[in-house]
This record gives C-alpha cells, structure tokens and sequence, in this order.
C-alpha cells in the first residue's frame, strides 16, 4: 500500500527529530540521517506530485531509494544521496564540498534510477537539494585519487563550493583526475539542479 501525504510527513518530521538527537549526542550512526534523506525526498516528490503512488525502498539492493507510480502505471525510480558539506584545507587556504558517493557505479552504468536527489547537508539541515536526469551523469566514473575509499567508493559526484580553489586543492595534492563538466555547471549554473523537483516527472 502506497504511503499518504500525512503518512510520509509525520514519518519526514519523526526521523528528522531522531537524527537531530542522533546529531546532538555526537552519535557517528548515520542510518537514521538516510533513512530520513529518504523519506525527505519521498515527502517532496509527493506534493509536486499528489495522484502518484510513492513507496521508500529503504536499503534495497541494486534498487532505487524512492519508487513512485505515475497515473499512467508507468515507473519512477529515484535515487538518494546525502553528502556532508566537509572542510578541505591546504596550504593557507580550504573549500569546502559535499559527494554523493556511487561506490562502484554500477547503480549508473545498469540505469537503476532515472533521477537522482543530492541532498548536501549538515546533518538534517538541507544546503542544497540538487537533482538530475540519468542522463546528466554519464561522465561520472572512477576517480580513485580523490576518494576516501579508493578500493569501494570511488564514484562520485561532489558539489563544491567553488571550482577554482577545488582546483588549486587537486594541484596541491598532486591528483591528477577530471573535475566533471557536471560538477562545474552545478557551480556556474546552480539552477538547472537546485530544487528542480519539476525534472522528476
């Protein structure tokens, strides 16, 4: 059974509430964060959308987050990402940035979802809500120089504060792999992304 506008606004503000506590306890679970991010996005696409049916999937395997039914019985499938706005510093200077990390791609290169949300976050408190087609994120691949997890998840997308001192960050550290054309129109053109839930039909 499909999940109610009230259904998924009370579920939105409970795991929100949870992670906050979670957040303040200085707690590092952040199953609750994404459970949340999930039901955020799941909540959004419901009020542009009131006549579809929207189902959280809730870590499903090889499976998008948010799976919505049009009226037309046609499927959506949306994935999820939350990223943590972190500091970046070098030499006498920093910038800052957030990733959606896709581990080893292959929810891309199998076309599992057909839009993704990337929420950039401290913790519940929403910086950005950035959302692309599929097809916006055909160039990302492995970039296993910039990832923490160079070995599991080092596909991503990152949003960054600016592109010049990210830059001048890949220089210092002596990595030579590509900014995505995706990442620079994020930067130049925010508002083909920010809060565009109308891509998502």
């Amino acid at each position: 059974m499909d999940l109610t506008l009230e259904d998924l606004t009370l579920l939105e503000k409970n795991l929100k509430q949870c992670a906050d506590l979670l957040s303040e306890k200085n707690e590092k679970d952040r199953r609750v964060l994404y459970a949340w991010s999930e039901y955020y996005v799941a909540l959004r696409i419901k009020q542009q959308h009131p006549d579809w049916g929207v189902k959280v999937r809730g870590w499903a395997i090889n499976s998008a987050d948010v799976v919505c039914q049009r009226g037309d019985g046609a499927s959506v499938l949306v994935q999820v990402k939350t990223g943590m706005w972190k500091k970046y510093k070098f030499g006498s200077d920093a910038f800052c940035s957030a990733d959606a990390s896709f581990g080893k791609g292959t929810q891309i290169s199998g076309r599992k979802f057909h839009y993704l949300v990337f929420l950039t976050t401290i913790f519940t408190e929403v910086i950005d809500t950035l959302i692309f087609s599929i097809r916006e994120l055909n160039q990302i691949g492995a970039r296993p120089g910039m990832a923490q997890n160079s070995e599991g998840n080092s596909w991503f997308l990152s949003r960054a504060d600016s592109i010049e001192k990210w830059e001048r960050w890949l220089k210092f550290k002596n990595i030579n792999e590509p900014i995505y054309d995706v990442e620079r129109d994020i930067a130049e053109n925010p508002f083909s992304y920010k809060d565009r839930w109308d891509k998502i039909m």
